[in-house]
């Protein structure tokens, strides 16, 4: 008997020391690349919904993003949408940032980020945003265009992923919007479903 207690004790050995090593995996690089981890979410580069007037996005974005730290800022409209399309100079990423407020002295609503990636497989995963922030609060599935929506409430997150055949989830499947707001995400006007995990359908009747 005194060789199972001391399997058990080797087994158990073995497997804290690969919780420990997968805590101590660095983020991937996309995740850091997009700034995804610079503050807590719903902030996003300084910029928060429900805090930050879109009159001040451009003045807080120009401060990271510029000649000098390798970015190339392309500014927009500001009335009631502003947009603007951040490119990496080193990295050849780009994100649009597209924002709305009721007008342009009020606080933004929503922040969308739309990211593109230079190279087919280096673009922001769904397992990259799983392993970020855990698993989602909730599903929502979106008709016209069909996407599958994940809801995280307490970061006051919405993440866009394209739908496939009966809103089947995978861990490569790559980012479409990743959407931070003012108010919890509910999506009230969509089906609420619970997170079962990947590889499985959340369209089946």
């Amino acid at each position: 008997m005194k060789w199972l207690f001391f399997l058990l004790i080797i087994m158990l050995a073995l497997i804290s020391g690969t919780i420990a090593i997968a805590r101590q995996q660095p983020l991937p690089q996309v995740v850091t690349r997009l700034n995804l981890t610079e503050c807590q979410l719903p902030c996003w580069s300084g910029i928060v919904p429900g805090t930050t007037r879109i009159e001040d996005i451009s003045p807080q974005l120009t401060t990271r993003f510029n000649d000098s730290t390798g970015y190339t800022l392309d500014d927009g409209q500001a009335s009631p949408m502003k947009s603007l399309l951040i490119r990496d100079n080193r990295t050849l990423y780009s994100i649009t940032v597209d924002t709305y407020a009721v007008s342009t002295t009020t606080e933004i609503q929503y922040l969308w980020l739309y990211f593109v990636a230079p190279q087919k497989g280096e673009h922001l995963r769904v397992g990259d945003i799983v392993n970020l922030l855990g698993a989602p609060d909730l599903v929502s599935l979106q008709r016209g265009p069909d996407a599958v929506m994940l809801l995280y409430a307490q970061q006051r997150v919405v993440i866009y992923v394209e739908s496939r055949d009966c809103g089947i989830l995978y861990p490569d499947q790559p980012v479409i919007v990743f959407q931070l707001q003012t108010d919890r995400p509910l999506a009230s006007e969509h089906e609420l479903l619970k997170w079962h995990g990947f590889a499985r359908c959340y369209d089946d009747p």
